[in-house]
């Protein structure tokens, strides 16, 4: 049961809102550098791919058991939803700019209290 728990099975789950946070921080960003809208997207999912790729590979997994012991990476179907879950988050903040920038806080305020914020699962990346 526990594995259960800290290993993503299912399609969307806890973290795929920080998964569209980050979808929207790179719109901004995207946007800001002035990059066509069409190749934002194509970086978005490139980075989310490259992400998910490097989320789930060996080194990161170990580095993540530091804080769950028994975190085994994300299912597949767990990795497309994750992927998903960026693309849409950046869609969204193109058309709802302002709303964006509310659920970026409001969200990072809620996902906190999980651990499932981006600066922590960022932090707990790196650290």
């Amino acid at each position: 049961m526990l594995k259960e728990l800290i290993y993503s099975k299912s399609f969307i789950d806890l973290y795929s809102f920080s998964h569209a946070s980050w979808g929207m921080i790179l719109f901004f960003i995207v946007d800001y550098l002035e990059i066509d809208f069409y190749y934002g997207l194509y970086i978005v999912l490139l980075v989310k791919i490259i992400f998910e790729a490097l989320e789930n590979s060996e080194f990161v997994i170990r580095r993540y058991r530091k804080h769950y012991d028994k975190y085994y990476g994300d299912s597949f179907i767990n990795i497309v939803g994750d992927i998903l879950c960026g693309v849409l988050g950046y869609l969204f903040a193109s058309y709802f700019r302002p709303l964006a920038v509310i659920y970026l806080i409001v969200m990072q305020i809620i996902l906190k209290k999980y651990e499932a914020d981006i600066f922590t699962l960022t932090l707990g990346i790196i650290f």
